[in-house]
């Protein structure tokens, strides 16, 4: 007959976590030391990738007034329903890429160009169109733009 243990010994759970204690341990900084090197330096690659991919955001400019006949900002970039200030950011980058200016429009429009501004300022708050494709920014108004800066390329 074999005695059997109910309960493991306390004795090896107290060994163990002495064991593992890393301040008292000089064998595990031994260890210990490289992972925390490679962790590091996981973390610093993460962290650079991520800026890189993070997308810069464009500059406000301000709120300008707009024409039918004649458009303040030059060309025009899209017609969307899922419009945002960084999808027409983009579409200026892409299809007129020597602009230097983007304005949003009515929630759906995206014009591209160098100048802004021939029919005057607004206050902000005339441009209040919610973004068709991003509600929570806003795309200019009726015959009114969202005048940004273009982002630089990557």
């Amino acid at each position: 007959m074999t005695a059997r243990l109910s309960k493991p010994p306390l004795l090896l759970p107290l060994l163990l976590a002495a064991l593992l204690t890393v301040d008292s341990c000089r064998a595990c900084q031994v260890v210990i030391q490289p992972i925390k090197s490679a962790i590091n330096k996981v973390k610093s690659t993460y962290n650079s990738f991520k800026k890189k991919i993070t997308p810069e955001k464009p500059k406000y400019i301000g709120c300008y007034a707009d024409r039918d006949d004649n458009r303040d900002i030059q060309f025009i970039g899209a017609r969307k329903s899922d419009m945002t200030v960084s999808k027409c950011n983009a579409i200026c980058k892409e299809e007129y890429p020597m602009t230097k200016f983007f304005g949003v429009q009515n929630g759906n429009l995206c014009f591209c160009g160098n100048d802004y501004g021939n029919y005057g300022v607004r206050r902000d708050g005339h441009c209040d169109k919610p973004c068709g494709g991003a509600k929570g920014e806003k795309c200019g108004g009726e015959l009114l733009n969202s005048v940004y800066e273009i982002t630089s390329k990557k």
